[in-house]
């Protein structure tokens, strides 16, 4: 549950795509596809997955300087709080200054994604001081923090929600999930299992980073590191700012209900994070190739393997009435197996390296360290890759 509070509110705000075009609509009903609805999911992106990334950094360098109850039990609660604003401007008409209501929306974007860092560094961190199947039902609830929100967005498509509301029924479900896990956690906290683990015995908090070196555990680790990096730089390229503009070749049928209303929520959402929380069931019941030499040479080149996603999505069927490259994969059932590999690779290397990583440590001090860079890197390819997502949809 609280893997899945990692990563909710990202995958709430880019899973509700009716209600993002409804309100960067033309209300005068001139244009079929605005700027602003073309170019938001990238917007969102960015503003996500960079102050997110920098944060996660600083939480490498000076997170453990602050009490773990304070960082996570704050962070929630800044999360929750937050939502509330989320929530009251999904109620306002918001027509008239739609440049107005995206800067706002994109300023809390920013500050939830703060809260985000915070949150993910600690929790994530002190993950890695538990045996690895903890990192990684840690990592499969994050897979599940994509598939609740799309299988909550389909829902209330499914109820014919109109646009305006589909945005205040998704925010109203992830404030509540953010109160609960803030809830869980204030429980789970008090256990003697996890003061043990996480070292919290005493509530006295780190003081200071021990054991090795920044440097020294990075060495270590480096391909563990620069495999998780790539990997999820390579998916937020595409994820979901290329593949949130693809459409059904049936698209022209209007009594096509799945290709017409269904497609994106489904095969663009849905697809992906159910492929991404396989990949992590795998990764934890299979975990090859083990953490060897070749192991990790394996991981790695194929984790290189994987950039070659980005041009196949970019000639598929993406915004094809604005677009200027040629569509080569026309067809659903092409996109549907790029989808379903992309999702199942993206799920089973992140988790494997974030399981394998920080075994590379002998001392629980260096575990927690390497988990904690693992998800600074981690969170650092999606800001990129995010960043990328823009030059990547102007170039269609």
């Amino acid at each position: 549950m609280l893997g899945m509070t990692t990563l909710l509110p990202w995958n709430f705000f880019i899973s509700v795509n009716d209600y993002w075009n409804f309100k960067f609509r033309d209300p005068t009903g001139n244009a079929t596809h605005t700027k602003l609805q073309k170019e938001f999911t990238s917007y969102l992106a960015i503003a996500s997955n960079i102050p997110n990334a920098l944060f996660v950094l600083l939480n490498v360098f000076y997170g453990r300087s602050f009490k773990l109850n304070i960082r996570i039990i704050g962070a929630l609660s800044l999360m929750s709080t937050l939502f509330i604003g989320v929530i009251l401007m999904a109620r306002i008409n918001s027509d008239k200054w739609q440049d107005w209501f995206l800067y706002t929306t994109l300023g809390i974007v920013v500050l939830l994604n703060i809260c985000t860092a915070i949150f993910q560094g600690g929790i994530i961190g002190v993950a890695g001081k538990f045996p690895p199947n903890y990192i990684g039902g840690m990592m499969s609830g994050q897979a599940l923090g994509g598939i609740f929100p799309a299988l909550v967005n389909i829902l209330v498509i499914a109820l014919k929600v109109e646009g305006a509301d589909i945005g205040f029924y998704c925010f109203m479900v992830a404030f509540v999930f953010v109160l609960t896990s803030l809830a869980v956690y204030c429980y789970v906290q008090t256990t003697h299992f996890f003061r043990f683990y996480a070292g919290t015995s005493s509530d006295s908090g780190s003081a200071g980073v021990g054991g090795s070196s920044l440097k020294a555990v990075f060495v270590s680790s480096w391909k563990y590191q620069t495999s998780v990096f790539l990997n999820f730089c390579v998916s937020l390229a595409v994820f979901p700012s290329i593949t949130v503009l693809v459409t059904s070749q049936f698209s022209g049928d209007e009594d096509n209900v799945f290709a017409t209303v269904y497609f994106t929520p489904v095969a663009c959402f849905l697809l992906f994070n159910v492929g991404d929380y396989t990949g992590r069931i795998l990764a934890s019941q299979i975990q090859l190739p083990k953490a060897t030499a070749l192991g990790q040479n394996i991981i790695l080149t194929s984790t290189i393997l994987r950039i070659g996603f980005i041009p196949l999505f970019m000639y598929c069927n993406a915004a094809p009435s604005v677009r200027n490259l040629p569509v080569y994969f026309d067809k659903d059932a092409d996109y549907y197996a790029l989808m379903v590999i992309f999702s199942i690779t993206n799920g089973y290397i992140g988790n494997l390296c974030m399981m394998m990583g920080p075994k590379t440590a002998t001392t629980m001090e260096d575990q927690e360290s390497v988990a904690t860079m693992l998800v600074f890197v981690l969170v650092l390819g999606i800001g990129l890759g995010s960043a990328l997502s823009y030059p990547l949809v102007n170039l269609l």
